[in-house]
């Protein structure tokens, strides 16, 4: 569906999300260029936000049931939040559970 950055280029980490849910393999990767292979498996869409509160913000596009996108970025050594932000009539998809840490070391 589209790429953010320079896809290739970094460590590999899928992300499978779907109601609700978001898991990501591995969990932990080094520092530097990464690459997110996200699969939306689930019945709505969805997107994937990577949030760091001292190196920021990352969105993918919105990804339609069966969709995938990748997202490349340089990470930081840090913890970041990996979470869906959409919001629909079954409510805040981060507040439902979409959410994921991605260990930086």
């Amino acid at each position: 569906m589209g790429t953010l950055g320079a896809p290739g280029t970094g460590q590999k980490v899928t992300v499978i999300v779907n109601e609700w849910g978001v898991r990501l393999s591995p969990d932990s990767v080094g520092a530097g260029p990464v690459d997110l292979v996200i699969q939306n498996q689930g019945q709505r869409r969805h997107s994937v936000e990577v949030f760091s509160q001292h190196y920021g913000r990352a969105r993918s596009s919105t990804i339609p049931p069966g969709g995938s996108v990748t997202m490349s970025m340089p990470l930081q050594y840090t913890t970041y939040d990996v979470f869906c932000p959409l919001e629909d009539d079954q409510g805040n998809h981060r507040e439902k559970g979409m959410v994921a840490k991605l260990r930086v070391e």
